[in-house]
C-alpha cells in the first residue's frame, strides 16, 4: 500500500539517516502543489517578434489556459515521474498572428500543448534555490486554429499551406531548446512566474546544507501522486536563545490561520490537500536545533517584610535545568529536564536608634520532585521579520517547589521565613514554569514573509511519528 505524503516524508528521513545524511530535514513537493503555483503564468508578458520576411505582421507567443485539472482550465499541469527521475509538464501553449497597423483583432490563432522534461536542482548562490533545467520539449497532439482569416492569410504567407508550416517550423524552435534561436527561451522563462518552494531559506538559529533530491511515489486522500523530497542536512549555530516574548499576539495566531486558509482557497477546483507541502524534521535535527536551548539558568533577589514591619529577608537564589533525554511521541515532543537550586536567605532588623542590629543568614534549596516537558509545533506572528514562523512550544508541568532551609533558623530570619515559604508556595512554581516554558521556546523556520510572490505556507497540520520524526503540513502559497 502506497504511503501518504506524511509516512513518505517520515520515510524518506529514515531513507537519508541510512545513507548517512547528518541530521536530516527535508521538504516535500507534491505535483499539484506546482501545477497551482503555475496557474497564473497565463499572465506573463507574451514574446513579441516581428515578421520581417511576413509584410504587417506580428507574432505573439504567449501561454493560455487550455488544460483541464479537475474541473478548470490551467495553463500547466505538473507530473512527477518517481520511476525516470524527472519533472515533467505540460503546457498549453498559444500563437498569435495580428497585423501591425491593426492589432486586434489578430487574423489567425495557432494553439497546441507541449509535453516537457525538466530536472530540478539546487542553484547555490548565497542562498539555495530551486531551480529546474529543461531536459525535453515534444509537441503533444495536434496544433488547432481557433481563428484563421484566409483571406489575410493568403495574401501574407501565400496559402493555408504555408502558413501552417511556418506554425509549425515556430514549435520546432520552440521544442529546441538547446538550439540557439529566437525561441529556444520559451519554455525556460515560464519559470520565471512560477514561485518555487524555498521554505529551507528560512530556517531560524541553524543552518541547512543541501545534500541530494528523492523521487517518491505515494498518495494524498487516497489519490495517487508524486513527491519530489529535498533533504538537507542541519547544524546548530549555538547561537544564544534569543528573548522569548510572545508580543501579546499569539490568541490572535488561529483568526489569522483561517483568515489566510479562506483567503488563498478562492478556487474551488483546487482542494486545500492540492497545496500541500511538508517540512520534516528528524529526531538528530531536533536534538542539533535545540542545543543552545538545553541549558540555561537565572538568578532571583526579593526582599520580604515580616508581618510585623520590623525583620526584613532578603532572598536570594539560583536556579538551572538541564534538558536530557528527548523523545518523539505521538502527540508531541517530551524532554526529561534536570533541576538544581541555591541560594540564602538573609534577616537583619530595622529598629530604633541605639538598638541591637543582628543579622543573621541561613542557606535554602528548592526541591522540585518532578518536572514534564511536553512540547507541541504551532504558529506565531514573528514581528521583527514582519512574518509568520513554525515554532515549538513547549508546556511544563512542575511539582510544587519545597523550600529546605540548612541549618537552624536564627531570628530574624524566623519572623519572615513564614512569609518566604508562603510565597514560594503561591508563585514561584508558577515563575519556574513561565521560565521554562520561554527558555525552552525555540523557532524552527519563517514559514511566510511578507512580499508579494514569495512562496510561504500556513500551518495545516503537525504528525508526529514516534522517535523518529516530527512532520510539519503547511497550505503553500504564493500571495
Amino acid at each position: 500500500m502506497d504511503l501518504n505524503f506524511q509516512e513518505k516524508t517520515d520515510c524518506i528521513l529514515k531513507k537519508s539517516q541510512s545513507e548517512d545524511i547528518e541530521n536530516p530535514f527535508c521538504v516535500g513537493i507534491s505535483e499539484n502543489l506546482l501545477t497551482w503555483l503555475g496557474r497564473g503564468i497565463d499572465s506573463l508578458v507574451p514574446k513579441k517578434l516581428s515578421l520581417s520576411e511576413i509584410p504587417d505582421t506580428e507574432l505573439k507567443v504567449s501561454i493560455h489556459k487550455g488544460l483541464i485539472f479537475r474541473n478548470v482550465q490551467v495553463p500547466i499541469i505538473f507530473k512527477i515521474d518517481a520511476v525516470n527521475n524527472v519533472i515533467g509538464f505540460s503546457i498549453s501553449l498559444q500563437l498569435d498572428f495580428y497585423d501591425t497597423n491593426m492589432p486586434s483583432p489578430s487574423y489567425a490563432l495557432a494553439e497546441c500543448i507541449l509535453k516537457v522534461k525538466a530536472e530540478p536542482f539546487m542553484a547555490t548562490s548565497y542562498q539555495n534555490y530551486l531551480a529546474v533545467s529543461i531536459k525535453e520539449i515534444q509537441f503533444d497532439g495536434e496544433i488547432t486554429y481557433p481563428t484563421l482569416n484566409t483571406e489575410e492569410i493568403i495574401r501574407r504567407f501565400g496559402s493555408i499551406d504555408n502558413f501552417k508550416q511556418y506554425v509549425n517550423l515556430i514549435i520546432e524552435q520552440i521544442s529546441q531548446v538547446h538550439v540557439e534561436s529566437e525561441f529556444n527561451n520559451v519554455v525556460p522563462s515560464l519559470f520565471s512566474g512560477i514561485e518555487l518552494p524555498n521554505t529551507w531559506r528560512f530556517v531560524e538559529r541553524y543552518e541547512v546544507n543541501y545534500e541530494r533530491m528523492y523521487y517518491e511515489e505515494g498518495t494524498i486522500i487516497n489519490e495517487p501522486h508524486g513527491f519530489l523530497f529535498i533533504v538537507f542536512s542541519v547544524k546548530s549555530l549555538l547561537l544564544p536563545p534569543p528573548c522569548q516574548c510572545m508580543h501579546g499576539s499569539q490568541e490572535h495566531s488561529d483568526d489569522l490561520k483561517s483568515q489566510a486558509s479562506s483567503d488563498q482557497l478562492s478556487n474551488d477546483d483546487f482542494t486545500k490537500e492540492d497545496r500541500w507541502t511538508t517540512v520534516g524534521i528528524s529526531r538528530p535535527a531536533v536534538q542539533e536545533i535545540i542545543k543552545p536551548y538545553t541549558h540555561f539558568g537565572q538568578r532571583v533577589d526579593n526582599t520580604f517584610l515580616s508581618r510585623k514591619g520590623v525583620a526584613f529577608g532578603d532572598v536570594s537564589y539560583w536556579f538551572q535545568f538541564q534538558a536530557g533525554n528527548f523523545k518523539i511521541n505521538p502527540n508531541g515532543i517530551s524532554i526529561d529536564i534536570a533541576f538544581d537550586s541555591g541560594g540564602h536567605i538573609t534577616g537583619h532588623v530595622r529598629g530604633p536608634l541605639g538598638a541591637e542590629f543582628n543579622f543573621k543568614a541561613v542557606d535554602i534549596r528548592l526541591n522540585i520532585d518532578k518536572i514534564v516537558l511536553q512540547a507541541v509545533v504551532t504558529h506565531r506572528p514573528n514581528r521583527e521579520r514582519r512574518g509568520r514562523e513554525i515554532y515549538v512550544q513547549p508546556h511544563v508541568e512542575i511539582s510544587k517547589p519545597n523550600l529546605e532551609i540548612e541549618g537552624p533558623i536564627p531570628w530574624p530570619i524566623s519572623e519572615v521565613v513564614e512569609v518566604i515559604a508562603e510565597r514560594f508556595a503561591k508563585q514561584e512554581a508558577d515563575m519556574l514554569k513561565d521560565t521554562v516554558n520561554k527558555g525552552m521556546t525555540f523557532p524552527l523556520f519563517i514559514s511566510r514573509v511578507p512580499v508579494d510572490g514569495d512562496f510561504g505556507l500556513y500551518l495545516e497540520r503537525v504528525d508526529f511519528y514516534e522517535n523518529s520524526s516530527v512532520v510539519i503540513t503547511g497550505l503553500g502559497t504564493d500571495d
